[in-house]
């Protein structure tokens, strides 16, 4: 998987030497110094600026440090004002509308879901509420976490025999024999896909009749991630995954995610 200028003397503050015609076309304030512009033409001599710098002119190249402070707030934006001033483009709002449909169209499908699973139990005559209460009872006198600690370890059993699976989130460059990590030039979307794609496998591999042993190396955290043109601030694909409600116990469930390398985890 796998980035111009003006010949000024900045040390005495003077300018290079000025010909006759370059001088003619020199726009300075005021007739004193249309007079001497003209008698500096007619003499064809050169003049340095501080010189030719009166208490009533004002410079030519003023610094930054000359610049009114009056005029440098009036053009400075007003740090409260900037999202006002730069609304959001019509790309991001649909993509925002697009996500809040797909939102709501998911919650609607779950509850339809939802309603659909309790017409079905009451068409076969369940009573949920007895058994909510046994499964709540289970629960808390261990009953139900022994019973499926045990239908796992027959499972792990099972499949000891059997194949496993490793999703490997590095590489290795023969070549320069380095370890290269493929999140660090994914992008947001990108990991957040990768994650949900973790999701699915842990899920199917969970719900199979004959699960395998399955493992996710090379996992990064957030501090080895560095902060280039891509960035750093989102989440990396383990702190989505750390998010999910029962995480700690995927390894109860066949499924490891771990930060070692493929080869030293599987010890290759």
């Amino acid at each position: 998987m796998v980035i111009a200028m003006a010949s000024i003397d900045s040390k005495n503050g003077k300018v290079g030497n000025v010909s006759s015609s370059a001088q003619a076309n020199v726009d300075t304030p005021g007739d004193h110094s249309t007079s001497m512009n003209s008698s500096i033409a007619s003499r064809g001599t050169t003049e340095t600026l501080a010189s030719r710098q009166s208490d009533n002119d004002s410079p030519i190249c003023p610094t930054t440090a000359e610049v009114p402070t009056q005029k440098t707030a009036a053009i400075a934006p007003n740090p409260e004002n900037l999202n006002q001033q730069l609304p959001s483009s019509k790309n991001r709002k649909k993509k925002l509308e697009k996500r809040e449909r797909a939102r709501q169209k998911k919650l609607e499908r779950k509850a339809a879901e939802k309603a659909q699973r309790l017409a079905d139990a009451i068409a076969q005559g369940r009573d949920l509420d007895a058994e909510r209460k046994f499964v709540e009872e289970r629960t808390k006198s261990g009953d139900r976490q022994r019973y499926l600690d045990e239908v796992w370890e027959t499972k792990r059993t099972e499949a000891s025999d059997r194949f496993e699976i490793c999703i490997d989130l590095g590489g290795r460059n023969e070549e320069d024999d380095i370890r290269a990590v493929f999140e660090k030039a994914m992008r947001e979307r990108e990991v957040a896909s990768l994650a949900q794609q973790i999701r699915y496998c842990y899920s199917y591999n969970k719900k199979s009749p004959n699960p395998v042993f399955s493992s996710v190396t090379g996992l990064t955290r957030a501090r080895d991630i560095p902060n280039d043109a891509l960035g750093s601030d989102f989440p990396t694909v383990r702190e989505l995954l750390k998010r999910e409600t029962g995480f700690p116990e995927w390894n109860r469930r066949m499924f490891e995610c771990t930060e070692q390398p493929l080869e030293e985890y599987h010890g290759l």
